[in-house]
Order: C-alpha cells, then sequence, then structure tokens
C-alpha cells in the first residue's frame, strides 16, 4: 500500500477506515490521490483504496497474531530492507550536504554535451486566457491585438485564468488546442475558440523547430540533476574506498579474495 498505518493516538485529521488500532485518516487518502497526478479521483478509485487499506490491515494484524513478526523467514528479510533503507537515507543526506552545480559546470556539461539537446518534437511556448462565460473576452482580444500585455479583464470577477505553458508535440496536449496553435505565428494571437465548454485565446510566443539545439536555460534544470547524480556517484565511490581502508585497517573487514573459492561455512579468516 502506498501509505502505512498510524496508531489511533497518534492520528491527525478525520478517520476514514480503523483497525483495532490502525487508522487511515482523510489527509493520507488526499495524499495519495496527489501522488497519482489527477485532479479528481474518482469516487469508485478512492472507495478501491480505502478497500485495499482495510484488507491489506486486516491480514497484517491476522500475522501479527500467528507471531509471524518472529518468524526467521520475515526477519531475515526486514533486516535486508530496513538496510537498503538506511543506506539511502545515508547517502541521501550525505548528497544534501554537497554544493549544487555551478553556473559554470552547468556551462560546460552543456557545451559538451550539446548533441544531447536536440529537440525531437516540435516546441511552442504559449500564452493563454481561459473563462468559462464568453463574457470579456472579445475586449480582452481587442487588447491583445493592440500590443497591450496587461490588458484588464471586464468579465466575471475571478472567472479568467491566465498563464504560460510549455507544449512539447501534439501528443503533449488537447488535439483542438494543438490545431488551433499551430496555425499562429510568432507573436499571433488567435481568435477566441470554445474547446471542452471554455472559452480561449492563445498566443504564441515562440516556435522552435524539430532538430533546433534547446537553450540552456530550457535544459539547466536537467544538466543539474544529472551532474548531481554524478557528483553522489563519484561521492558514494570514495565513501567506500575510505570506508573499506579504515575498516581493515581497523580489522572489522574481512573480504575474500575473489580468485579464491569460498565455501559457506568456513571460518571467516580462512579461504581456499
Amino acid at each position: 500500500m502506498a501509505f502505512g498505518c498510524q496508531k489511533k493516538e497518534q492520528h491527525q485529521g478525520k478517520a476514514i477506515a480503523q483497525v483495532n488500532d490502525q487508522v487511515l485518516t482523510a489527509s493520507e487518502v488526499k495524499s495519495w490521490e496527489s501522488s497519482l497526478g489527477q485532479d479528481n479521483v474518482d469516487q469508485e478509485t478512492r472507495l478501491s483504496f480505502i478497500r485495499n487499506w482495510v484488507e491489506e490491515v486486516l491480514l497484517y494484524e491476522e500475522a501479527l497474531n500467528q507471531d509471524l513478526m518472529i518468524d526467521p523467514w520475515v526477519n531475515e528479510r526486514l533486516e535486508e530492507v530496513t538496510r537498503q533503507i538506511v543506506v539511502s537515507r545515508f547517502l541521501q543526506l550525505d548528497a544534501a550536504k554537497r554544493p549544487r552545480p555551478s553556473p559554470r559546470e552547468i556551462k560546460q556539461y552543456f557545451e559538451e554535451n550539446n548533441s544531447e539537446f536536440i529537440r525531437s518534437n516540435l516546441n511552442l511556448e504559449v500564452e493563454y486566457w481561459r473563462s468559462e462565460t464568453k463574457e470579456g473576452m472579445d475586449k480582452l482580444r481587442a487588447n491583445l491585438l493592440r500590443g497591450k500585455t496587461d490588458a484588464i479583464w471586464t468579465g466575471t470577477a475571478g472567472g479568467l485564468d491566465h498563464n504560460r505553458i510549455s507544449l512539447e508535440g501534439a501528443e503533449s496536449t488537447d488535439p483542438q488546442v494543438w490545431k488551433t496553435i499551430i496555425r499562429l505565428k510568432e507573436g499571433q494571437v488567435s481568435n477566441t475558440v470554445i474547446i471542452n465548454n471554455s472559452n480561449w485565446i492563445f498566443k504564441l510566443l515562440e516556435r522552435c523547430e524539430i532538430g533546433e539545439m534547446k537553450k540552456l536555460e530550457d535544459v539547466e534544470e536537467e544538466i543539474i540533476v544529472r551532474l548531481s547524480e554524478e557528483q553522489r556517484a563519484k561521492r558514494r565511490e570514495e565513501l567506500i574506498k575510505s570506508l573499506i581502508k579504515n575498516y581493515h585497517r581497523d580489522g572489522k573487514l574481512f573480504w575474500a579474495d575473489a580468485a579464491n573459492v569460498v565455501t559457506l561455512n568456513q571460518n571467516p579468516t580462512e579461504t581456499k
């Protein structure tokens, strides 16, 4: 399941489900919905998640009643999982102490790997205005055509959604939205169009063709991620080398020579 159980005395917020002292709260359900990356989760999907939680906790409680927490098979795997989690957290905290890649490093990486930053899709930088009603849209468009960037909204108060988006290929948006924008020239404002029961105005800010080099500012975050991953891998290697040296020096490390045959029942100080 996506979330663990909370003890009854520790839980915060409205209880959605409870098995003995294990509680599923409304905030946990909300967090699960957010993790799906969907604006709206239908009732059936939500109820399915809650039911699955209840079923899993019921089985878990019954397993505890049968003393499976002291089962050797369970303990062995718990130790493995715990080790992996602790190591992952240790490396995460260590990486957080490292400095962020510098602008010079980012630029150097971009220049040395520019062949990896060629556009494979048509990219459109777009500004849009959307309203549920037609009121105010014609005047807004007229102002935009006159070149006003801070056009005053005369429609319903709070009824205008204004934003800027980047579209990578036709698959990245609604087909009707793409069809409207693809016809525009840079700087051109569209007519007011009705899409999915809303009134839209689009302005094409920039058009980048397939095969063009991406701008550094467009890929800066991607480069930072790559450099940070390289830094973490290098730091991990340095840590391991240092730990091997220190543990070997203190007599805390036994590492059989890979060229020798190692048997499972041999004494830790012997190799064959």
